[in-house]
């Protein structure tokens, strides 16, 4: 007899629970992602998308969490994402925006906010830019004008696996706290990540496990620049060091 169980919430949620999917198991995806089918597909195709409307409870039979799977990326997005850049740079991604359902709860609780403003990205390129580095920024089609005015080059797939195919390009991750800096850490990709300073015992799933994370906990986001180019720019040393 089939079993039935749950995957529940959005990117980050999902990917970390792709590893303990089983071929004969049926599943039943809970997720506003609304391209969630999408990420597990390459997974298994015994299973059903429900959109989730809210916040949701956990759900008995709900799947575990595991910390590396193996992230089924198309070998032709890696390839024809490293064929549009430079094979002589080191490539720097930053993803400056959370989720658009993490920005919500986030400022109905009070928290700090997911967000690097342009600003704070400015002073990114500006101290750790030069002729050896190419930065890529990440973000949603939705979100494209509040940073199209940096004059980096802005990746914004709407296919969900060709962003993770130019994740899997970077040498180093610049984020906040999200999907992204989680896909790169399963990647094996140093990440440094600016983490709003509140209790959360969830998110320890999301980072404890993780050697490749850096996290840098703030109040306020440029509150930690300075600490966060610190670290930043050890990173690439070492990355340009071959170490």
């Amino acid at each position: 007899m089939t079993n039935t169980k749950y995957i529940r919430g959005g990117i980050g949620d999902l990917l970390i629970r792709v590893g303990n999917i089983k071929p004969d198991e049926h599943y039943v995806i809970i997720s506003h992602y609304d391209q969630a089918a999408d990420l597990i597909k390459p997974y298994t195709s015994n299973f059903e998308y429900v959109p989730m409307r809210g916040s949701v409870a956990s759900i008995q039979g709900e799947i575990d969490t595991v910390a590396y799977p193996e992230l089924k990326i198309p070998p032709q997005f890696i390839e024809e994402a490293k064929s549009t850049l430079p094979s002589n740079k080191t490539i720097i991604g930053i993803h400056p925006i959370g989720s658009k359902m993490s920005l919500v709860v986030d400022a109905q609780f009070g928290r700090p906010n997911k967000f690097m403003p342009p600003n704070f990205i400015k002073g990114i390129v500006s101290e750790l830019g030069n002729d050896s580095v190419e930065f890529l920024l990440f973000c949603s089609p939705e979100e494209v004008h509040l940073f199209k005015n940096l004059g980096l080059r802005i990746i914004s797939e709407p296919d969900i696996w060709k962003t993770f195919a130019y994740v899997a390009c970077c040498d180093l991750m610049l984020s906040v706290e999200s999907a992204l800096k989680t896909v790169s850490a399963m990647l094996h990709i140093p990440t440094v990540v600016a983490v709003g300073q509140y209790h959360d015992p969830w998110r320890v799933k999301f980072l404890d496990p993780y050697k490749e994370i850096t996290p840098i906990w703030f109040l306020r986001i440029d509150m930690i620049f300075n600490q966060f180019i610190s670290i930043a720019r050890e990173h690439i040393s070492k990355i340009q060091n071959g170490q």
